[in-house]
């Protein structure tokens, strides 16, 4: 079975460790509601959560040259069919 992935919205920008506080705490208000807007370059993607969500938190670390890079990835995921909702 083969899986494919559209990829919706991306975005990726450097800010201070103040600023990236700031936007959890307000993605978090918007996860606690149900609807989150993304915005980039006046395009607008709105997500409907379901109520029930798995959350999958990873941190690894790279070995480079110049020293090691650190990752630390939230993923929020869930399924249509089990109550689940797509992109609106």
């Amino acid at each position: 079975m083969s899986r494919n992935k559209t990829v919706e919205y991306r975005s990726e920008e450097q800010m201070s460790r103040s600023d990236l506080a700031a936007f959890l705490r307000r993605l978090a208000d918007r996860v606690e509601t149900g609807t989150v807007t993304l915005k980039r370059d006046g395009d607008d993607t709105t997500v409907q959560l379901p109520e029930r969500l798995e959350l999958e938190l990873t941190y690894a670390v790279k070995s480079k040259p110049k020293g090691n890079k650190h990752e630390l990835e939230i993923e929020v995921e869930w399924d249509e069919g089990s109550g689940g909702v797509g992109l609106a």
